[in-house]
């Protein structure tokens, strides 16, 4: 193969020729291409081939996509995520999308339209959460198409709602871990409440495509498996089960004192649960609880005892003792509340769950001490500081050593009151003691007898020497003592 510059006179034209030849047709969309920035050549294609509303539509994603990024700014979270306009490959494939959607239109193929609109959805959503905005408007694309689709006994539109309401769920436990493993402290609480608000929102539209789908689903074999190319139940378990999750996890997060929304939700997650009812007997008796429902909340943590027990679940064991001796404790019932307390010590110990064994020790601490035992609630109390320190759960740890110190003081308050007394009758070696607590947190309490003149300092003594006057008078006295 010669070039040009090596070519005779004579065969210049020939081998200008044959380079022609050898060159790769480029079509005329191909170098508009090369001209034009990407997504501008997707839209002028489509709008060339006719399809108007395709690339309308591709148009509009990428005007609110560049207005939300103008209006946030350089900087923020919203600048720095990738552009829609840059994606060659989401561009294409929502371009061949479309045309199929179109060509399936145009047939009156309104079930092949509406698994397109699925397909294209399930692809932006496996792209991660940059893309689920654009990802939401295409399930909403899907579920308009469903809904003309007649001949499949509701089959299709059925698909499309759990599907969406399945990615509604994802929306929201993708703003639990955002909410939870954000590092920027100084911006997570302006954005946490708008995010939780955020998330109860899609659950609660999640639920309502989801009760719709399951609805529909029942007593049919209905399921997803090869959309979704992983094994799937039928349409009508994988909608209880969601429904289940997202009540438990809305019950979990919303607190409402005066509403009973919580019991509802629960109640409602038990007609959902097939596999497993603990979750659901476990907030249900708490939310009776938390309104004052005593008796119902010990029927659900019984219920539930005798679950986890079948099952065994050994932290579930676990939890239902500690809320059985709760619920007993708002009754005054003492001997059931100690038993309890008792039993939830005593599996946590078999079973080896060190964090539970420390909850035991310290609800059990702190239930004796407000029973006015604090010579028995020290040693629990204790035991549960060292558990929680060695675990590494610090906060824990601090607030069971408060409440051990309020219980050693406890102890000796009786103490405390006798040597105010004593100081009273002029004795000075109980105002020697009095004051070196004070000053030095030497304590009081012991039956040891110290020799003034030997074991205080000599200035100790000579404030002493003189007449002290009685600091308390019988009122006083009487009133300590009731004390």
């Amino acid at each position: 193969m010669k070039n040009l510059t090596q070519a005779e006179l004579h065969n210049v034209k020939k081998i200008r020729k044959d380079l022609k030849a050898m060159l790769p047709m480029i079509p005329f969309s191909e170098v508009k291409r090369f001209h034009l920035k990407h997504n501008e050549a997707v839209i002028d294609e489509l709008k060339e081939e006719g399809l108007e509303e395709a690339a309308d539509f591709i148009k509009k994603l990428i005007d609110f996509n560049e207005e939300k990024r103008n209006i946030a700014g350089p900087g923020t979270s919203i600048w720095t995520k990738p552009r829609l306009m840059d994606q060659r490959d989401l561009l294409n494939n929502l371009k061949e999308a479309l045309i199929a959607i179109e060509n399936a239109k145009k047939m009156e193929q309104w079930t092949e339209a509406s698994n397109c609109w699925i397909k294209i959805s399930l692809f932006f959503q496996s792209k991660g959460p940059d893309w689920w905005w654009v990802t939401k408007t295409l399930y909403q694309n899907a579920l308009k198409a469903a809904e003309s689709v007649k001949e499949d006994k509701g089959y299709n539109i059925t698909v499309a709602r759990y599907l969406y309401g399945r990615f509604l769920f994802m929306i929201g436990y993708y703003g639990i871990f955002y909410l939870l493993n954000d590092n920027k402290k100084e911006i997570i609480i302006k954005i946490s409440l708008a995010i939780l608000v955020t998330i109860e929102t899609e659950w609660l539209k999640a639920l309502e495509y989801l009760d719709i789908a399951r609805e529909a689903s029942e007593e049919k074999i209905w399921k997803v498996t090869y959309i979704l190319d992983e094994k799937q139940k039928t349409i009508f378990k994988e909608s209880c089960a969601l429904i289940y999750k997202i009540l438990i996890d809305l019950v979990q997060r919303i607190d409402e004192e005066d509403s009973e929304f919580p019991i509802q939700a629960c109640n409602e997650a038990l007609e959902r649960a097939k596999d497993s009812k603990s979750n659901a007997l476990y907030e249900l008796g708490r939310a009776h609880l938390r309104y004052g429902y005593v008796k119902e909340a010990l029927q659900e943590f019984s219920k539930l005892l005798a679950i986890v027990k079948r099952i065994p679940d050994p932290k579930g064991i676990c939890n239902a003792h500690m809320e059985l001796a709760f619920a007993y404790k708002e009754i005054d019932d003492t001997e059931n509340t100690e038993k309890h307390l008792q039993l939830f010590r005593e599996n946590a110990t078999q079973f080896n769950l060190p964090y539970k064994l420390a909850q035991a020790h310290y609800y059990t601490g702190e239930y004796l001490l407000n029973q006015m035992k604090p010579n028995l609630a020290t040693s629990h109390l204790e035991k549960a500081f060292s558990l929680y320190y060695d675990l590494g759960y610090i906060e824990e740890a601090d607030q069971a050593r408060f409440i051990t110190g309020i219980s050693r003081g406890q102890e000796q308050i009786n103490r405390f009151i006798n040597l105010i007394l004593e100081c009273g009758e002029h004795n000075q070696y109980a105002l020697l003691k009095m004051c070196n607590w004070k000053s030095n947190r030497d304590i009081f309490w012991t039956d040891k007898q110290r020799d003034i003149d030997t074991d205080y300092p000599y200035e100790y003594c000579e404030y002493f020497t003189y007449p002290v006057p009685s600091i308390l008078n019988n009122s006083t006295k009487e009133n300590l003592e009731s004390q």
